[in-house]
């Protein structure tokens, strides 16, 4: 019979699993009572800043899809069609990162800022694009473009400057 013991590698990607979970459960809460939290797109900077911590890309492609539902599930915010979307954004997101990473040999922090613009970048076409197919009618950009390019910018920073370090 095969059994399958805990490294401490696994025991500390769940850790930081439950721990941007947790975290990400908590934004609508503080959007409630201060600023609009959610514009600055602080799930996308949570999953960004993880990961340098995942050796597999299957567990961040899993926690940008939980993220979206469990926060629908649990505080029904956003909404379904959003959730889509986001789900979506996500998903491209970590996938575009992870081809550009696998392609580029370079660790150079300015190159780990591109990728990681571009990725988010085309994130943003994918959950615009699904946002329009999905809520055909209705007004597709909710957030102004100069507070998601800012935040897309500040994302792509710090996520290489972190990743850089932890790389080292």
């Amino acid at each position: 019979m095969n059994s399958y013991t805990l490294k401490k590698a696994d025991i500390h990607i769940f850790c930081v699993d439950v721990a941007i979970i947790s975290i990400a459960m908590l934004i609508p809460f503080f959007s409630h009572l201060f600023i609009p939290l959610y514009q600055f797109n602080p799930i996308l900077f949570l999953l960004m800043l993880s990961i340098p911590y995942y050796s597999n890309q299957w567990n961040a492609h899993i926690l940008a899809t939980a993220i979206p539902l469990l926060s629908f599930l649990i505080i029904g915010m956003p909404t379904l069609t959003k959730v889509y979307s986001m789900v979506i954004e996500y998903n491209v997101v970590l996938y575009v990162y992870f081809l550009l990473q696998d392609k580029m040999a370079t660790r150079h922090i300015s190159s780990m800022f591109v990728m990681m613009f571009f990725a988010i970048f085309v994130g943003k076409c994918a959950y615009y694009l699904s946002k329009t197919i999905l809520l055909v009618g209705t007004m597709v950009i909710d957030t102004p473009v100069i507070i998601q390019s800012i935040s897309s910018i500040v994302i792509a920073l710090i996520s290489s400057v972190f990743a850089k370090f932890k790389n080292r």
